[in-house]
């Protein structure tokens, strides 16, 4: 039982306070008031097996809804093309600059800044960096959480 993403976001909605509801359905379930009793010096209000029931089931009803999964898949679609242009535009400014590095360095130098002081292999090497990121099965920055989650767009 439990996990991440198990627990109510709020108390609203549940009929009993009990913390536990987590646990129900497996062997924790009854040691866990018996180390509260114990550990508080009082006894725990613990649900009824029906209300636990509705506070699981409720749960995965929210997560499993056909409307649910189509958000989802309708914000992963937005997040997965606008990750895709942000790709493109990391390939295109590479081979932007390998082209200008190849027909005049000089002017490349001068007109990036941060492109002053580093020799043509170094210049280089940050540009087939950018194409290895954009080409990189790994998730950008920006797009997705630690959790993979979409992040708002901002």
């Amino acid at each position: 039982g439990g996990g991440r993403g198990t627990r109510p976001r709020t108390s609203e909605g549940t009929k009993c306070e009990d913390m536990a509801w987590n646990f129900f359905g497996t062997p924790l379930y009854r040691k866990y008031h018996k180390f509260i009793s114990v550990s508080k010096g009082k006894a725990t209000t613990t649900c009824t097996d029906e209300e636990l029931r509705e506070l699981r089931d409720l749960r995965f009803k929210e997560a499993d809804s056909k409307a649910y999964r189509e958000h989802v898949r309708q914000e992963n679609e937005e997040v997965f093309r606008r990750e895709a242009e942000e790709r493109q535009k990391l390939r295109d400014q590479s081979k932007l600059v390998l082209t200008y590095l190849a027909q005049d360095p000089e002017t490349l130098r001068r007109t990036v800044p941060w492109m002053n002081g580093l020799s043509d292999n170094e210049i280089k090497e940050k540009a087939y960096r950018l194409e290895r990121l954009a080409d990189s099965p790994h998730p950008l920055e920006g797009y997705w959480d630690m959790h993979g989650r979409v992040q708002p767009a901002g």
